[in-house]
């Protein structure tokens, strides 16, 4: 008699499940780098001297959100 592991084994999945999948991780992304964004740009509108507590440069700021802009590729990670 053979019996089947129900916990351990996947049924396999409908390609609408992966799209579904992949759209809701699109959506997940795009919210993420709209807070990224967001909070980039509070800290690029922040007085100078409260940067400095921060230990921040105007300068860092700036290149982080262009960075940001740019969609991700090997050529960012050297």
């Amino acid at each position: 008699m053979i019996f089947i592991d129900v916990f351990t084994h996947q049924p396999a999945r409908s390609p609408i499940v992966g799209v579904l999948h992949d759209i809701a991780g699109w959506m997940v992304d795009a919210k993420a780098r709209r807070k990224r964004t967001a909070a980039l740009q509070d800290l690029l509108f922040m007085p100078e001297h409260r940067l400095r507590d921060l230990g921040l440069r105007r300068e860092d700021v700036r290149e982080a959100l262009v960075r940001g802009a740019r969609p991700a590729g090997p050529d960012q990670f050297n």
